[in-house]
């Protein structure tokens, strides 16, 4: 089984600003701890971590986290192949073989120790979209295990990039400080983030800071909220920006391929059946939906947010 090229390669970030403000708190961050990034989809997440790689000149082994990941013998696999790729070496990295389903955290601890031990030079570890290996999955203990016992002086910093927050065996390490977060209070976008954007990215728009204000005041900081608006506003010419104009069929495509198909399909008929309360509580929705897992799926959802 071959690591294919996508799943190593730090995806390319295109014209885009630099967010220095941003990049001070990862100087600090990284520098004492494991960084863990998190925000709804679209927030800029990776976008942040790939420009703060680049404008720092840092070396990177970028792993592209997949359902295929929540199988340890597979995140072995073709994590050790990666490493194998940065550390220039032919020796091969321990492999996870059924004699050692029984001490799976000794092994994950003693695979990261040879890990760290390989790498000779300074290098930032990302783990991106590590949500999709889901809370459950053995590997946030296996993980959130090895990291507790990271030795001083090594040569990795570690980002983990997420939509979600840190799952439950993350707990002791943000308690000890050893991981800290940087979330979407952190990156929302600010007005003056917001027109440095618009003017990048469309130089022809003719756009005032009140005018986005208006924008803000319906995607609050969320960067590709206010791209699809403003392409939409581009394209209908509407120099003012009227938000009552401009239609939200764009968001609720986003929204709808990229959040919505992605969750299980529980979660999803959940939503649907509850999108037009207000506001709700367990008992409501399990009386609405008539689903008895109700506690349950709003913890999930609490988390994701």
């Amino acid at each position: 089984m071959a690591i294919t090229l996508a799943k190593i390669t730090r995806p390319d970030s295109g014209k885009v600003i630099l967010r220095e403000r941003l990049f001070s708190k990862l100087d600090q961050a990284c520098a004492n701890a494991i960084v863990w990034v998190n925000a709804p989809a679209g927030a800029g997440k990776t976008t942040l971590v790939s420009t703060y790689i680049e404008a720092r000149g840092l070396k990177e082994l970028w792993y592209q986290v997949d359902r295929g990941d929540a199988d340890m013998a597979a995140f072995f696999h073709y994590f050790g192949q990666a490493v194998k790729n940065i550390a220039r070496t032919r020796k091969k990295m321990p492999t996870l073989t059924p004699e050692y389903q029984l001490g799976v955290p000794e092994f994950t601890r003693n695979y990261f120790r040879e890990v760290f031990q390989r790498v000779q030079t300074p290098m930032l570890l990302v783990f991106d979209n590590f949500q999709n290996v889901g809370a459950e999955a053995d590997l946030n203990k296996m993980l959130a295990s090895a990291f507790d016992g990271i030795p001083e002086g090594i040569n990795i910093n570690i980002i983990i990039i997420s939509r979600t927050e840190p799952p439950a065996p993350f707990a002791r390490l943000q308690a000890n400080q050893q991981l800290l977060q940087i979330n979407w209070a952190d990156l929302q976008f600010t007005l003056d983030e917001e027109l440095a954007v618009t003017q990048q990215r469309y130089p022809q728009c003719r756009i005032s800071k009140q005018q986005l204000q208006k924008l803000d005041a319906h995607i609050r900081g969320w960067v590709t909220g206010l791209i699809l608006l403003l392409e939409q506003g581009i394209e209908l010419d509407d120099i003012e920006f009227d938000t009552e104009d401009l239609s939200q069929e764009r968001l609720f495509d986003y929204f709808s391929t990229e959040i919505l198909y992605q969750l299980d399909t529980e979660i999803r008929q959940f939503l649907m059946k509850t999108a037009m309360l207000p506001k709700m509580t367990a008992p409501m929705c399990r009386q609405l939906t008539g689903n008895h897992n109700t506690d349950r799926i709003l913890s999930k959802l609490s988390r994701k947010q």
